[in-house]
Parts: structure tokens; sequence; C-alpha cells
């Protein structure tokens, strides 16, 4: 166990704030749960997709695509387990759907769970460091900003500092830097390539794509139509999702009537593919990430039509394929009165799992709890841990790292699916990735 306690971690994920900073910026479906609590139960209404169809036209000169006006479909989704009582009832759940594993952390970690590879950790003071798991050894970032982010594929870690971009290995081997210069933000896209931007077209990031050991770069667009500039979209930095073969974008969109909703967009034939409409707060959801084969992505959102005066969460886990094809993969909203999640989920490395934060208002929990949902069998386990961030996979898709709230202090504890444990890992730190080891 690894301990960094000279200065104490001031609180992180603050959702209070951010909620309060939602409501203050007049953002739709923002109440606190508390205020809501004798609001009359909304009906269940199924999700509506309204997807865009058109003749393919050709690709204008410029790379800034242009507005079509075209026919639409209005496609309504049966739910995969339809609601068996009133809303006003918390209905019986079968386990097959959705569980309880609470688990206690334990403040050791048991001798038999074998830890794989080295974890990235933030200390107390926020210094990035790797934590090599069989020699108990550390070694620090010289100069790293506190974001830090590994490669898919669990070889590389990209950092910066205040005047370089910096590409290094498991054992912080520099194998790629360069100057800041025009680069204000740079991210992994895949192994291979970055994602950067600097400057901004239209009040928009201008995005580069580059391969830092060839040179090669591209210019992808950012500037769609109906695009949000809202500053209050939490979709992270960029406002669109390119999918790995840059044929399809995810953004957020706005009709100016205040209706938002998530867009589907095809870069070859320049045209809408569908649009997810959206309710509630955060008015777009949260940010979409793409499987590796860009055959689909999923996504956080409200997108059950609500009564006037319903001002409940009820966030869902959605996936939408490259063709516009929309599913619910949790339906929360069939069985508890609210569901409130947020924008900490991760794919597994190997595809068949997502991670996430829940509130079911079941009192399981203070604050969100440990989730996964296994798309194979589309049942959902709730830890019962309480916590924030980004959950960490292990490259094997066996194990998690998460930052809890359950501590004296904020922590970083293992959570192992496979034997149902969970225990300290180091406290007043924060996960941030998992390496191979060489």
């Amino acid at each position: 166990m690894v301990s960094h306690k000279n200065k104490k971690w001031k609180g992180y994920f603050l959702r209070s704030v951010i909620f309060i900073t939602g409501c203050f910026l007049g953002i739709a479906g923002c109440s606190r749960k508390d205020s809501v609590a004798n609001s009359p139960e909304p009906s269940v209404v199924l999700p509506v997709v309204t997807a865009i169809t058109t003749t393919p036209s050709p690709k204008p000169a410029t790379n800034i695509p242009t507005k079509t006006i075209s026919p639409t479909i209005t496609l309504t989704l049966l739910p995969k387990h339809a609601p068996t009582q009133e809303a006003t009832v918390t209905p019986e759940i079968s386990p097959d759907v959705y569980q309880y594993e609470c688990l206690n952390i334990s403040q050791t970690l048991p001798s038999d769970i074998d830890l794989k590879g080295k974890m990235v950790l933030l200390d107390a003071e926020r210094n990035p460091y790797i934590w090599d798991t069989h020699s108990q050894t550390s070694q620090y970032l010289d100069n790293a900003w506190s974001g830090v982010e590994i490669s898919s594929d669990h070889s590389s870690i990209l950092y910066q500092t205040d005047n370089e971009v910096i590409i290094a290995d498991v054992n912080n081997h520099v194998i790629w830097s360069r100057s800041k210069e025009g680069i204000f933000y740079a991210n992994w896209f895949d192994n291979d390539r970055l994602l950067t931007f600097g400057n901004t077209v239209e009040d928009l990031p201008l995005l580069i794509l580059m391969n830092p050991f060839t040179g090669e770069q591209q210019e992808l667009t950012s500037v769609f139509p109906g695009i949000s500039k809202a500053r209050t979209i939490l979709w992270g930095l960029t406002r669109v999702i390119y999918d790995p073969t840059q044929t399809r974008v995810v953004y957020p969109f706005f009709d100016g009537e205040n209706k938002t909703s998530v867009a589907l967009w095809n870069t070859e034939t320049n045209q809408e593919i569908a649009r997810i409409i959206t309710y509630g707060f955060p008015a777009f959801g949260y940010e979409p990430v793409w499987f590796s084969n860009g055959e689909r992505f999923i996504f956080v959102a409200d997108v059950t039509e609500r009564e006037p005066g319903d001002l409940l969460f009820h966030h869902e886990l959605l996936s939408v394929s490259r063709e516009g094809e929309f599913q619910v993969l949790t339906h929360f909203s069939n069985f508890f009165r609210q569901t409130e999640m947020n924008g900490g989920y991760r794919l597994s490395p190997d595809e068949t799992q997502i991670a996430f934060w829940m509130d079911d208002g079941q009192g399981m929990g203070e604050g969100l709890q440990l989730a996964v949902l296994n798309m194979n069998t589309d049942q959902v386990t709730n830890y019962c841990i309480s916590g924030a961030g980004y959950p960490i996979w292990s490259p094997d898709s066996t194990q998690l790292l998460v930052l809890t709230t359950e501590q004296e202090a904020y922590s970083t504890i293992l959570v192992d699916l496979d034997q149902k444990i969970a225990a300290l890992i180091a406290e007043e730190t924060e996960p941030q990735g998992w390496m191979l080891a060489p």
C-alpha cells in the first residue's frame, strides 16, 4: 500500500458544485432530489429517435459541412424489460437484470490477488507517478500536469508539462516529445495517433489528428450544422467525437427552441444520420465513447420524455450504431423513481463491460455507487462503493481501480470482479491509468 499524507487532499469531483453551477446557468431540469420529493411521479414514456434520411449528395469543396433539409422518420423503441407495476411502486427486479453485490473495503490487499503491470496515480499534491505493483516503487513524471492518459493498448503514457507534450513507455522512458507551441490540449485518438487542438474556428476548436512518429497530420473540422456552443456542455474540450475511421461524428445539437439532441453525422456524404432527443440535466448527456471498431458508441443521457413538473433524474446508458440504430442498455426508469449517473464511465478493454457510477435512490450507499454492466448478459451489478472520477480497467478487464469517498481521505481501491473483493491500494491518491508490464 502506498501512502502520501504530506498534504490533506481537498474535495474532488464535487457533485454539488457542478450541480449548483448548472442550475445557476439555467439548465433545464436541474433540481436537488430533496426539493422534488413530492413531485408527481411521471408515466413511463418510450424514447423517440428522429432519424434523418437523405439521398447522398456530392461532397462540397470546403471541409465545412452544409446543412441539408430532408424528411424525418420517427422510430419508437420498445424497452427490453417492460415495467411490471405502476410507476409509483418500485417493482421487484430480477437479479438477472440488476443485482447488489455490496463489498466491504479491506485495508490490506489479500495475498492471493495478482496485480499485473503498473498503475498511474496522482498523489495528494496532484503529481502523477507510476507505481510498480511488484517492486512497490514509485517513479514520478517530472513536471507533468495532473492530467495523464494511457494508450488503449496500455503500453504508453501521454502527459504534458508547461513546455512540452511527451509520450513515455511503461518505464517512463521518453519515446517522443515536442514543443507545446500551437497546442492547447492533446489526447490519444488511437494507439498511434494524437488528437490536438490549439486554434479555434467560429469559437470551436480546430482539431489536428497527428501521428507523432511519422509526422503525418490531418485537419478535422468541429463546425457542424446546429452544433451547440454552450459552455455548460459536459463533453470535454473538443465538443465533437469522431469515430476511429473519421467517417462518423457525434456532437451536441441545439435547434434554437430549447430542444437538445445528440446528433450523428456522416462525413462521407456530409449528411445527418440520426438525432437522439435528450431531456433534463445535463442538456446533452455526457461525453460519448466509440467502440474501437467504430461500429457504435455509448453515452449517458436522459431520454425519457416527462410530464410538466418532473424534475427528477432519469439517466440511462445508451448505445447508438454508426447507422443510427438506438438502444437503451439499462432501462432504470422502468424500476426506479429516479436514477442519477455522471460522466465517469469507462468501457472495458475487451469491450464487453461498462463501469460507471450511479445512484438508484434505494439508499444502498451515499452519493453515487460503482456499478458494472455486462453487455453479454445485460446484467447490472451495483457494488455499493461510493466514489467519483473515471473507473480504471485492468488490461485483462477483470479488475478496476476507483477513487472512493468512503475512506477518511480520498483513496484508490482495487475491485476484483471475479473474486468479488475490494481492497485499499493507496491513501490520498486518485487513479489515472493501468499499464502493462514490459
